[in-house]
């Protein structure tokens, strides 16, 4: 009995996610990798959110290549693990490789076909990457071999025609061409001018000078200055995401997004018909359901070329109707005046209760 004790002793645990064996204290599985607990594995879920969380700690310090490790180490040990694949195309966004990103976020959507929020990210993923293809498209070459051709031919005709024009000249003056040609084109030049007597000069006239008296001129109008306009790239791929996001995308202007606030000053314009605040409170909530590091969406709402309203939608109302819900529906309008604060309006309606902006239904 004291052998087979002794025997037993001696045997090393296993894994048993894969029969591998493992020395007492070991940590992690030295063949598949698992997290081991007593030296039993723990389950996808607790070791997934270990490594999910010292992902998102690296990513968060700025360690992206770090954070990819271990998301990579994570999709070998599960790979159908939702979560890596996700937050892989997101650091490989913030590393602008977009490519690669649009790679993750299909991978995710193959395990995920119906999460909308894999989806949105794929579609931002392969905008970016189109505007980077097009600005490195190299440009053709100009081909300049016509152009040597046809300077060669001009300069050899140009020499045939002066050639001739010699000759011809020589044969009509009975071998006098040359000194006829001297005296057509060099002679009058070497003559040399004869100063005129001095009977000949006339005296110059004198004048009389009168004090001048000074008159204050009329103003000049200023002239028009052309004012150049330069647009930012990220505010571009802003207004152009932000458009296609919403179903008011053609009534959008511009989109501005400053980095020390944190907010995002959109710009739209509508007609005398048009539901001006319904409109402006869907492409605020477009803009606020994208950029999730937007505290705040300042609107500004254009009407026959004039600004006629201002109006804030903060995150905080975005955040309160999207946890109680949006009153009355996408198609509702209760939720506008809920979004919706600290409103301007260039020109007040009849009604207290009715601002006009962009027509009467709101």
């Amino acid at each position: 009995m004291a052998l087979v004790a002794q025997v037993f002793s001696k045997v090393k645990p296993y894994c048993s996610n894969c029969n591998a064996s493992f020395d007492e204290g070991t940590f992690r599985c030295p063949d598949c990798g698992a997290v081991l607990i007593d030296g039993v594995p723990m389950k996808e879920d607790e070791s997934v959110h270990l490594d999910l969380a010292k992902a998102n700690l690296a990513r968060m310090r700025g360690s992206l290549d770090e954070a990819q490790d271990v998301l990579l180490g994570t999709l070998r040990r599960f790979p159908s693990n939702l979560a890596a694949h996700q937050m892989l195309g997101e650091i490989s966004y913030e590393a602008g490789r977009f490519s690669q990103a649009v790679e993750w976020f299909e991978l995710a959507l193959d395990l995920d076909p119906r999460n909308e929020s894999v989806r949105r990210r794929l579609d931002d993923a392969k905008i970016r990457l189109s505007s980077v293809q097009e600005k490195d498209v190299p440009k053709a070459p100009i081909n300049t071999q016509n152009a040597r051709k046809w300077l060669g031919t001009g300069t050899i005709v140009l020499v045939c025609v002066v050639a001739a024009i010699a000759f011809l000249a020589g044969r009509q003056t009975d071998g006098k061409g040359i000194k006829n040609l001297q005296k057509m084109f060099i002679a009058d030049k070497l003559e040399a001018p004869t100063k005129p007597a001095a009977s000949e000069v006339e005296p110059l006239p004198t004048e009389t000078v009168e004090p001048k008296t000074t008159t204050a001129q009329p103003d000049v109008a200023p002239q028009e200055v052309t004012v150049r306009r330069v647009g930012a790239q990220e505010d571009e791929t802003l207004t152009q995401i932000v458009g296609q996001r919403s179903s008011r995308g053609t009534n959008l202007v511009s989109c501005l997004y400053d980095h020390r606030s944190h907010s995002i000053t959109l710009t739209f314009a509508v007609n005398a018909t048009e539901p001006g605040r319904r409109i402006g409170a869907e492409l605020a909530r477009a803009a606020l359901d994208y950029s999730q590091e937007c505290q705040l969406v300042v609107l500004r709402g254009i009407r026959n070329g004039s600004l006629s309203w201002i109006a804030d939608a903060p995150r905080t109302n975005f955040e309160a109707l999207t946890r109680d819900g949006w009153p009355g529906g996408d198609s509702g309008t209760e939720w506008v005046n809920t979004l919706l604060t600290n409103e301007w309006f260039k020109n007040k309606a009849a009604s207290s209760t009715e601002p006009a902006f962009g027509g009467s239904a709101q």
